[in-house]
């Protein structure tokens, strides 16, 4: 039997406005959309976004948001993660 479950994408970076078009696109492809930022962005209100976690800000503590990025990447079970600015790779 097939998981009715819809897959989970999750989203680095939230203040990019290519962030609410990108989950625009996973939401009506039928993914679970998960936005992550340290910030708190208008976008954690779109229809499109079904889960905003906000996480300590990187340029305030670059450790404590890694380590909290990667218990989100672990616990999360998305099929794969997209940073949205290049703030998120580093």
């Amino acid at each position: 039997m097939r998981n009715s479950r819809p897959e989970r994408a999750l989203l680095v970076g939230a203040g990019e406005r290519a962030c609410a078009c990108v989950a625009r696109q996973l939401h009506l492809a039928g993914y679970h959309v998960t936005v992550v930022d340290g910030l708190d962005h208008p976008v954690r209100h779109s229809r499109y976004v079904d889960e905003y976690i906000q996480l300590t800000s990187p340029r305030e503590d670059a450790e404590a948001f890694a380590t909290q990025l990667s218990r989100v990447l672990c616990d999360g079970g998305y099929r794969f993660a997209v940073p949205m600015n290049d703030e998120m790779l580093a």
